[in-house]
């Protein structure tokens, strides 16, 4: 006889056991769901710390960049009152000049006002003229000078279309050329200012030998005022300047400002003053 037991009960767990197997559960949830949260979230604080790391340096370059701005527009406005204050007076009195001796010079020689400005034109286009051809070879050296040195006299300037587009194309190759070669001779100047530095204070028996930045500005410095003094005295000499107006034309020129009012070897000043 087989005894009837009834249905076949399972096997179920008491309830602690299963409050701590969904609380493990939910803890391995929760434990993966942060550790993915936080690989993002450590990316983003990285670049959060890189964006904020950059925004100070690119802050203080857009201050820097401003301030230079506003002081060199700030000297701009200086030198434009001082130099008003100074040339002012002087232009007006040289504007009033010319035209009174513009009224005696017509009245003397009956001329129309057309005449007046035919002969205006002719001494105009005769100025560049005045020294002599200014496009043989000699002189077209001296231009082809003055244009890769970005001095820029404008005493000498191609008249033709030619003359103009190989100008802007012979400048274009020319001046960085001349750049990295200004930059070289400079190199070398400063090895020889430090070689000369560290042998006389070598020669003094001092500790410190080698040759400072400071050291180089100065010699470079001394260099340059040589260079203006003897240029000065030269032009002073050859060119029949004052020696004021000589001195003036050779820092001119060696700042590459070239303005065109004093020019060597054109024989005569380059500019007409009229003086009261």
């Amino acid at each position: 006889m087989i005894e009837s037991r009834g249905p076949t009960a399972l096997p179920l767990l008491p309830p602690e056991h299963l409050l701590e197997e969904r609380e493990r559960g939910e803890r391995e949830s929760i434990h993966s769901s942060s550790y993915h949260r936080g690989g993002h979230t450590g990316s983003t604080t990285e670049s959060s710390c890189s964006i904020i790391s950059v925004c100070p340096t690119m802050k203080r370059r857009n201050v820097r960049t401003l301030s230079l701005i506003v002081v060199t527009f700030t000297y701009l406005l200086v030198g434009a009152a001082v130099f008003d204050a100074l040339e002012g007076p002087h232009n007006e009195d040289s504007l009033k000049a010319l035209q009174h001796t513009r009224r005696q010079f017509v009245q003397k020689y009956n001329m129309t006002e057309v005449d007046y400005k035919i002969l205006e034109l002719l001494i105009i286009e005769k100025k560049p003229h005045k020294s002599g051809p200014q496009w043989k070879f000699a002189g077209s050296f001296y231009y082809a000078l003055v244009v890769l040195t970005l001095i820029g006299y404008g005493h000498s300037t191609p008249a033709t279309t030619l003359g103009k587009a190989f100008t802007m194309a012979y400048a274009m190759a020319g001046i960085p050329m001349a750049m990295v070669m200004f930059q070289s001779m400079g190199e070398r100047m400063n090895k020889f200012y430090s070689v000369a530095i560290k042998r006389i204070r070598t020669w003094l028996g001092q500790q410190h030998v080698e040759a400072t930045e400071f050291d180089l500005i100065v010699a470079s410095g001394i260099t340059s005022s040589i260079v203006v003094w003897c240029g000065a005295l030269l032009y002073h000499t050859q060119e029949g300047w004052s020696f004021f107006d000589s001195f003036y034309y050779t820092f001119i020129t060696l700042s590459t400002i070239g303005f065109g009012d004093f020019v060597a070897l054109q024989g005569q000043q380059a500019s007409l003053q009229v003086r009261n």
